[in-house]
């Protein structure tokens, strides 16, 4: 049984959001990096459409986004966007909590 993902609750909004991205299952799918030294994408064959990027900038704090996962956030290692987007594919969380 997988483990439950616990959402912190704005107080103001009453909007759920995942604040602590340790707590999500660690990768387990096979990426490949494609594309060049700086800026390069990871694809996953398992989850077709989803797509992450580095912005190619080599000292950039939250480096890397997604295509395929309607999100604006951003995050700083690549492990946990993968993290991210075998999550959301699994439906262990949904975007909006990502905000």
């Amino acid at each position: 049984m997988p483990k439950q993902i616990e959402l912190l609750v704005d107080e103001e909004s009453g909007r759920e959001w995942l604040g602590d991205l340790a707590q999500l299952p660690r990768p387990i799918k096979k990426w490949e990096r494609l594309g060049p030294t700086h800026g390069p994408e990871y694809r996953c064959a398992d989850l077709p459409g989803i797509v992450i990027r580095h912005c190619g900038h080599p000292t950039a704090h939250r480096p890397y986004f997604f295509e395929g996962i309607a999100t604006p956030r951003k995050v700083k290692l690549l492990a946990d966007a993968k993290a991210i987007a075998e999550a959301v594919a699994a439906r262990l969380i949904t975007v909006d909590v990502l905000g």
